[in-house]
């Protein structure tokens, strides 16, 4: 129960998951859980992935691999960081907001780091006014970070104040949150700033 507990302070209605690692590397492809026993190193995020049932493609030997902050450099490893799979050279502070253009992913061929565009790690989500994002699933950085389609709509829960918000600028809706326009929360100043200002 109190891993349970644990687990909803951090993930509640959202999953991390990566996609568009090349063939020699879908192991690294796939859901992320938040690391319970570390969950945050350099006071950022920190995920776990593990095999699961049925999952092909991973090295001997290897049971869990982690994304994280080093300090410098965002990194998917081995748990004993003793094999390096991929980093990014950027200060995000979450994996959902590392743009998919700062991954170097190691080549098979080379066995160096190289750009791979295809590849990033997102947060999915229902998105809804009943079971919005936490920042703590899109990271607290996502609105400076993520140009959000015109169209597009983020629900997600004040970390100041525990209410719901949604994204847009403007009111659309005679009911419900859509009422409102829209916030968006600034991690520098911490608080939630309107969408019309940010």
């Amino acid at each position: 129960m109190a891993a349970s507990a644990n687990q909803s302070t951090y993930e509640r209605h959202a999953v991390l998951r990566s996609r568009g690692a090349p063939p020699t590397l879908t192991f690294i492809n796939g859901v992320w859980s938040r690391c319970l026993q570390e969950p945050w190193i350099n006071q950022k995020p920190h995920y776990i992935k593990q095999p699961q049932p049925g999952e092909d493609g991973w090295p001997q030997g290897l049971t869990c691999l982690h994304v994280f902050y080093d300090g410098s450099l965002w990194r998917i490893s081995s748990d004993d960081d003793q094999s390096v799979f991929a980093v990014a050279n950027t200060d995000a502070e979450h994996p959902n907001t590392v743009s998919r253009d700062d991954w170097l992913l190691l080549s098979a061929s080379s066995r160096m780091l190289e750009a791979w565009p295809d590849f990033a790690l997102a947060c999915e989500g229902p998105n809804t006014e009943a079971k919005p994002f936490l920042l703590d699933e899109l990271g607290v950085d996502f609105f400076l970070r993520i140009q959000l389609k015109s169209r597009k709509v983020i629900w997600f829960t004040d970390p100041i104040s525990g209410v719901v918000f949604h994204s847009a600028a403007k009111s659309t809706s005679a009911q419900g949150g859509r009422m409102q326009p829209g916030k968006r929360y600034c991690h520098l100043c911490k608080k939630c700033i309107s969408a019309n200002n940010f």
